[in-house]
């Protein structure tokens, strides 16, 4: 039964299942593919009927479930585990949460999942196929991050971080919303300057909000290391890329200069770059 229903997806189908399964958005697959976003989202109502569920990550669990059989053996840097992932997701030693909004093809919030900050898609040498990949590196070099940074601490960034999420909470959909439109009047070739200076307004009024958090948790930020000027300046960046950026996909890289503002322990947490030998260095 599963081998005839793997044989009934399309090469096409399993070019976008392997790239959801790497965690990439609907928009994503498309430009990776040449694809029209609407030609994704299709193949996936195909699949659904196909499959019998209602949303994507159903299908994507499905049709892994069906495949493995057919899977060479795992690269050492795939992330072993099931995504997305829940909520209070503690079972590997390197995660580090990250909410992410899907939007369907107007832009327009869907709801949240959580990913982790180190995935990036990969293509497998083996077989051509896209996979989750760890940019920490294998298990062992996931739990040589984990204890080179300390436990207490990666908890309480952790904690910092949970913080922030309650403070960027009301913003956020509002914020996509006025980004949609912003993306709509410029794909349409209109001008798209009062949505663009509600944008710049509201992420003014955010970034003051952070600096009071900041402000508050100064302590905190010392005892692990995050010099508060250089955590300002990086969110600044974030929300800066989200007014201009001429598309919802986020960047989450930390640029060259504002990385050489945080000490050497705390590039590791934000660039870590394991080396052959499975030695993790700091990226200068």
């Amino acid at each position: 039964m599963a081998s005839t229903s793997v044989r009934q997806v399309t090469t096409r189908q399993g070019q976008i299942l392997e790239l959801a399964a790497a965690g990439l958005s609907d928009k994503e697959i498309a430009h990776r593919l040449t694809i029209s976003h609407r030609t994704v989202r299709t193949h996936f109502e195909r699949l659904f009927h196909h499959y019998q569920v209602r949303n994507r990550s159903g299908v994507v669990a499905a049709w892994l479930q069906e495949k493995q059989p057919t899977i060479p053996p795992r690269p050492a840097d795939e992330c072993p585990y099931s995504r997305p992932f829940p909520e209070a997701f503690t079972d590997c030693p390197s995660y580090q949460a990250m909410e992410v909004m899907t939007l369907d093809i107007g832009y327009r919030p869907l709801g949240r999942l959580w990913t982790c900050r180190h995935l990036q898609p990969r293509r497998h040498a083996a077989d051509d196929r896209w996979y989750a990949s760890c940019v920490v590196g294998d298990a062992d070099a996931r739990q040589r991050w984990a204890t080179t940074l300390g436990r207490e601490r990666l908890l309480k960034i952790e904690a910092l971080r949970q913080e922030l999420t309650q403070v960027t909470a009301p913003f956020a959909e509002p914020l996509w919303r006025h980004k949609r439109r912003q993306l709509e009047l410029m794909n349409e070739g209109r001008p798209a300057d009062d949505e663009s200076r509600w944008l710049q307004l509201t992420t003014r009024r955010l970034a003051s909000r952070i600096d009071t958090l900041l402000a508050r948790r100064r302590a905190l930020l010392d005892e692990i290391h995050i010099p508060e000027d250089a955590c300002r300046e990086l969110i600044r960046v974030a929300l800066d890329r989200l007014v201009t950026q001429p598309s919802v996909d986020v960047q989450i890289d930390v640029p060259d200069e504002v990385l050489a503002r945080f000490p050497l322990d705390m590039r590791l947490f934000f660039r870590p770059q394991p080396l052959p030998d499975g030695v993790l260095r700091v990226s200068a």
